[in-house]
This record gives C-alpha cells, structure tokens and sequence, in this order.
C-alpha cells in the first residue's frame, strides 16, 4: 500500500473519524482519540522505519475500523456499537469498501499488529512488517498514556 492510498482513506471516512473515540475504557478514550492514535503510530512508525511507505500507510490507517466498533452516546459514554464487530474486520471492510486491495503481508500486518495479544499469534511467524506495526502501535500507545489527554472528557 502506499501512503497516498491510506490518505485517500482518510479522506473517505473523515467525518466517522472525527469524533471517534480509539478505546473503551484504555488510551485515548475520548472524542477524536482515534485520529491522535493514528497520527502518533504513524510518527512513531516514521521513526522506526523511514523509507518504508507501507508501513507508514498501514500505520496511518490500522484501527480505522474503531470508528464502527465504539461509539459515544449522549453522555460522553463509550460502549460498543450493535451488532459488535472487531476493530480489525471493520478495518479491513473499510478499506476494502473504498476500493483498497491488500496483499497477504499488508493483511497479515494488520491481523497481527496487536503482537501477541492478537488471535492466534502464538500460532503465526509474524513478518517484519507486522513487527514493525506492532512496535509504532505500542510506543504510540505508551506515550499516549504518559499524557493527560488520554483522560476521560
């Protein structure tokens, strides 16, 4: 994937982004802290590897599918939409919906990016990409819940 096709992505599903929260009750719960996740796994993505395009795109756009799984009532709650579908099935039909394909390593990246807490790692040999990801998303995630804004509103 290249990083122009993950920006058209973004653009596509802007406004179900905006708002988005990136978890129930972990990091960045709040709204919008999906589009900050985002952006921090891909700087942190940038740092890891810098000339890997890929990476930087999958980074940019791997928990999209959160804008479909939580949702924030009227309260400032989050809870999970229904019927609930994991972030990563979203993810993928959102891609797929805007007329993405991916390779087998870019889905197994994304399948695997949560290391291993994702199902069924424990039974995979995770690529170098994968790895990669994994490592944007988690250091993203530690200095996400280093700052303040990681509160609930």
């Amino acid at each position: 994937m290249k990083y122009q096709d993950a920006e058209k992505i973004m653009k596509l599903y802007e406004k179900e982004l905006k708002d988005a929260p990136c978890s129930e009750k972990h990091h960045l719960n709040i709204r919008g802290g999906l589009l900050i996740h985002l952006k921090n796994t891909e700087l942190a993505a940038l740092e890891i590897d810098p000339k890997n395009e890929c990476l930087h795109a999958l980074a940019s756009i791997h928990d999209i599918g959160k804008a479909r799984t939580y949702v924030i009532n009227d309260k400032n709650w989050i809870s999970y939409s229904t019927p609930s579908v994991d972030h990563l099935i979203n993810t993928i039909a959102m891609i797929a919906e805007a007329g993405y394909h991916l390779s087998q390593e870019e889905l197994h990246a994304l399948q695997f990016h949560h290391g291993g807490w994702s199902p069924f790692a424990k039974f995979a040999n995770l690529t170098e990409l994968a790895i990669k990801l994994h490592t944007a998303d988690m250091l993203a995630m530690t200095r996400e819940n280093n700052n303040d804004h990681s509160k609930k509103e």
